[in-house]
């Protein structure tokens, strides 16, 4: 029979994201031999040097030269429902992904570009979530633009990484 400490420390972790975000973990590296993905950082952290926001990336995965950063949301209630037209498909290969280069001349460039990927995976416009106000900025929105804010700082620091190519 479990204490009430432990029922309490149990809520705790289970309200977080973390069992979630470890499991992906698990599933990335378990699954390694069916594809070429490998964990490069959990918890990265990252600081927006005009603004002074920061905070951390809960994955950070690369196969080759891609690199996709994986964040792991559970919300309190966790019920949302994503909204998609019957005339859409229930599938696409579509996402939206910030890439960054740097040419020999060590020119800079980043932008944002749609690109096809696989597996295929639901995509929905709209999501509403119980217990939101009217008043309130979406949740979806919210963790939208803390993750975009951290992507483009992930990419000015592996820009900076990223060593020019020498020509002999």
């Amino acid at each position: 029979m479990a204490t009430d400490e432990s029922k309490t420390l149990r809520n705790l972790v289970n309200a977080s994201g973390f069992p979630f975000q470890l499991g992906v973990e698990h599933q990335v590296r378990a699954s390694a031999g069916n594809h070429n993905w490998r964990i490069v950082a959990r918890e990265h952290p990252w600081r927006d040097p005009e603004s002074g926001d920061e905070g951390f990336i809960d994955l950070i995965i690369r196969s080759s030269s891609v690199i996709w950063a994986l964040e792991c949301k559970r919300p309190k209630g966790g019920e949302w429902a994503f909204l998609v037209p019957q005339d859409q498909p229930p599938d696409t290969n579509r996402v939206r992904c910030l890439w960054a280069a740097r040419s020999p001349d060590v020119t800079k460039v980043a932008g944002w570009d749609d690109v096809r990927i696989t597996p295929k995976s639901p995509e929905s416009s709209f999501c509403a979530i119980r217990g939101m106000g009217e008043s309130d900025k979406p949740l979806l929105e919210r963790v939208s633009a803390y993750l975009s804010k951290s992507l483009d700082c992930l990419a000015d620091e592996d820009l900076g990484m990223i060593k020019p190519q020498t020509t002999d």
